[in-house]
Formats: C-alpha cells, sequence, structure tokens
C-alpha cells in the first residue's frame, strides 16, 4: 500500500509539472505570438535589422538620421521619395504628395519612355529616318536634314539649333570658333520653337522652316526640345493617334495607381514634349515606380534609353553655350536624359544629383527638382547577387520636388546638395553601414 500510495504521488506530481509546463508553454506563445502580431505592424522599411547586418546600425529605424537631416534643412521646402522593387523604402513629407506642382525636364524620361514603348508596339523603328513618316521632310541626299533618325532627335544630336550670328562663327560640323560655356545673354539663351497653340505636326513643320540645322545628325549634341518635338509628329502619323491620347493611353492609365493630375499648363493647347507641365509627387512617383518596375516597357528598352547616346558628339551646346566633348568615361546624355557615374560624381566633387557610386540616370527640372534612377552591374542589370538590406537588386529610384517653387540658382545649388547627401546616406543605410548627417548649411 505504501508503494501504491508513493506512485500515486509520483503520478500526480508528473501530471501537476506536465500541466504547470504545459501552462508556460501555452504563455510563451501567446507572448511569441504577440510580439509576431506586434512585429507585422512595423513597415519593412523601420523593422530591425537584418541578422548579419553591421553591429554599427542599431536596431530601429535606420531612416530616422535621414529624416532628421532632410527636416532640419529643408522642412516643408520638399518632398523625398525612394524605392525599388520592394516598393517604397522612404518617404518625407509623404503628406504633401498630392501637391501641384510645375515641373520641366523631368517630363524628358517621361517623354522618352512613351517613344521606346511605341517602338515596342511596332509603330516606327528607332533608326527610321523622319522622311518614311513625314511626306513634307527633306529627302535631297545633299540636305543633311534628310539623314536625322528618331535614333538622332531622341538623343539631341539632330544637329538642330538655333545660334546668333553676332556672337558664334559656327563651322560646318557645328563647331564654334572658340568655346564659351558660361554664355548667358538672355536673348540668346533658350532657342526652342514654342508650339503651345500648333498641332503636332504644324509645330514640326516650324522647327524645320525656322531653326537652324548647324550641323550633320550625328556629329553634335544640342540641348533643346525642337528634337523631340520631330519625334512627336512621327508618333502622331504612325499610331494616327493625337499626342494628348497616347500620353493618356500608353503612359498615366497604365501606372498603378494611375496618374490622373499630369496636365499640361491651361494657356496651351498642345503638349510640349518636354516641359511645361502641372503635376503632384504622387503621380510621380507612380511614373517612377512603374518605369524602374518595367511596367511600362521592357529591361531591354530600359537598356536602351539608358546608355551613352552621345559618344561620338564633338562638341555640345547647352543654353545658348558650346562646350568641348567630354573625355572618354565621362557620360553626358542618354535617351533625354542626363548620366552620371563615379567617375562624373568625382569630377564635380560631389556637387552631382547622383552617381557616387553606381551608374545613374537622372532628369532635372528648371525648377529644381529632380528624378532618378541608380543601377549595379551598368549595363548587365545586377548579374551579382545583392547582398544589401532591403534590396535584390542593389538598385534604386527617388525623386526629389519642391513644393515651394523656387527656380533661383541658390535653390539649385541647395537641392543638388541635398540630393547628393540623401543619395550617400541610401547607400550607407542600404548596405548596413552607419551614416551620420553633415552639418546644416545656411548657404551654398
Amino acid at each position: 500500500e505504501q508503494e501504491e500510495d508513493e506512485e500515486e504521488q509520483e503520478a500526480e506530481k508528473s501530471i501537476s509539472n506536465s500541466s504547470s509546463n504545459s501552462s508556460q508553454e501555452d504563455e510563451k506563445h501567446k507572448k511569441h505570438k504577440k510580439h509576431k502580431k506586434k512585429h507585422k505592424k512595423i513597415p519593412k522599411w523601420n523593422s530591425p535589422q537584418r541578422p548579419g547586418s553591421s553591429p554599427d546600425v542599431p536596431d530601429g529605424d535606420p531612416w530616422e538620421p535621414l529624416r532628421n537631416y532632410l527636416t532640419l534643412q529643408m522642412g516643408n521646402r520638399s518632398v523625398y521619395t525612394m524605392g525599388n522593387e520592394e516598393g517604397i523604402l522612404f518617404q518625407y513629407n509623404g503628406d504633401k504628395q498630392g501637391k501641384s506642382i510645375t515641373i520641366a525636364s523631368e517630363m524628358k524620361l517621361m517623354g522618352a519612355t512613351l517613344i521606346m514603348r511605341l517602338i515596342e508596339l511596332g509603330y516606327f523603328g528607332l533608326d527610321d529616318r523622319l522622311s518614311r513618316w513625314l511626306p513634307w521632310w527633306p529627302t535631297d541626299p545633299t540636305d543633311s536634314r534628310s539623314y536625322i533618325t528618331i535614333r538622332h532627335c531622341i538623343a539631341m544630336t539632330s544637329g538642330f539649333y538655333w545660334i546668333p550670328d553676332d556672337h558664334y562663327n559656327v563651322k560646318m560640323d557645328g563647331r564654334p570658333e572658340r568655346f564659351n560655356a558660361n554664355y548667358t545673354d538672355g536673348k540668346y539663351q533658350v532657342a526652342e520653337k514654342r508650339c503651345h497653340s500648333q498641332n503636332e505636326i504644324s509645330c514640326a513643320q516650324e522647327v524645320l522652316r525656322t531653326s537652324q540645322h548647324i550641323a550633320p545628325p550625328g556629329v553634335i549634341w544640342t540641348y533643346s526640345c525642337d528634337h523631340l518635338r520631330l519625334v512627336v509628329a512621327v508618333m502622331v502619323t504612325a499610331t494616327g493617334t493625337d499626342y494628348n491620347t497616347l500620353w493618356r493611353r500608353h503612359m498615366f492609365h497604365r501606372t498603378s495607381p494611375r496618374m490622373t493630375r499630369t496636365r499640361h499648363y491651361l494657356d496651351m493647347d498642345y503638349w510640349d514634349p518636354a516641359a511645361e507641365v502641372r503635376s503632384t509627387p504622387k503621380d510621380l512617383q507612380s511614373f517612377l515606380s512603374a518605369y524602374y518596375n518595367n511596367k511600362l516597357i521592357s529591361p531591354e528598352s530600359q537598356k536602351i534609353l539608358e546608355t551613352e547616346s552621345v559618344r561620338e558628339a564633338r562638341v555640345r551646346w547647352f543654353l545658348g553655350g558650346s562646350r568641348p566633348a567630354r573625355p572618354h568615361g565621362m557620360p553626358n546624355f542618354a535617351f533625354d536624359v542626363w548620366l552620371s557615374n563615379p567617375v562624373m560624381y568625382e569630377e564635380q566633387q560631389g556637387q552631382a544629383w547622383c552617381g557616387k557610386s553606381q551608374h545613374c540616370i537622372f532628369a532635372p527640372s528648371y525648377f529644381n527638382s529632380v528624378m532618378a534612377v541608380e543601377r549595379l552591374d551598368w549595363p548587365t542589370y545586377n548579374n551579382r547577387n545583392c547582398t544589401w538590406n532591403y534590396s535584390k537588386s542593389c538598385s534604386f529610384y527617388f525623386h526629389l520636388q519642391n513644393v515651394i517653387e523656387d527656380a533661383s540658382w541658390e535653390n539649385n545649388k541647395r537641392c543638388k546638395y541635398v540630393s547628393s547627401v540623401a543619395e550617400e546616406a541610401i547607400l550607407a543605410i542600404l548596405q548596413g553601414k552607419k551614416w551620420e548627417a553633415p552639418p546644416i548649411r545656411d548657404k551654398f
């Protein structure tokens, strides 16, 4: 009996311990479940660093130093958004995404994307001559304009530019007698034919009739919207559709969410292909995210669009001033967008929109805002294994827009500097490194 009593006591004790252990496990499970549920609410860009990341970066929000810096340096002046294939990773002043703003040359990246989309659909070819689609275009072999192609126009190497006769003596290949990069006479600074009240065909005919063709195609680079006005005429002719409808059908309605607040100026009847537009940071985010993630054109078309297109150009004309060609390895221009890389970044002593350690395309605006895409392993597109946090590609996009419109030169320097600082912060955070903000500056 004594032995039976001892066995019963042992059994009860075992049951009690089992119940206690079970209760402890249930309690642990509840805590784990509660922690897991709580953790799910934290956005991925605010989550603790993944195991194996740099010990220099504390747990919590790795973007907080950048957010604090932008708050002190820019205040409510601008909106900044950065993302990649994972979505939006960082956003500053996101509550101002719906603010209507004026944009200019940021439209050039959108315009080039629309052109490449129509090429993908087979409406026309990149190397088609303009004379194939425009029956009124010169075809005489002795006329250098007869050799202009779509590619020349998107690269801004068609040879058209307006040069003041009383300032430059220009040779037959577009070279001036002397270079003057700092030419700033306002009367001659911009030499474009604005077609606010003319349809796309009439506008292109105006360019042909009044713009000077100072060099054969492919020889010089001239920064002007006139090149793009010629392509727009081809687009309208080849598709049988007006330019406004092309924008909406092949661009604005193919982003998610749709771009609903991008329009030309109210005092204009027709679109400028590369400027004079009202939009919002939210619309620009929709475009840039769709572009980056291959929702608008294929990766193959992106490679063409983002590749240096003026390697053979002997002269660069910008805002009326002339400059020699850039040396090999220092990029200049792709299809409607500027290029930068570490060589260019170093040449400009860090005062660049982007390109600190990677290939970068960027579309800056007269109103001191910018859209940019940075990619690793250009142009092979991410053949290496990426070890960055929050990224499978070691690539990203960002855009900076001024919501307080200020086209002053001082603000241009401020925004370019802030863009460069933000890029350094992004590269450090994505690579799991510690980043310290530079001192706040009042003058630039």
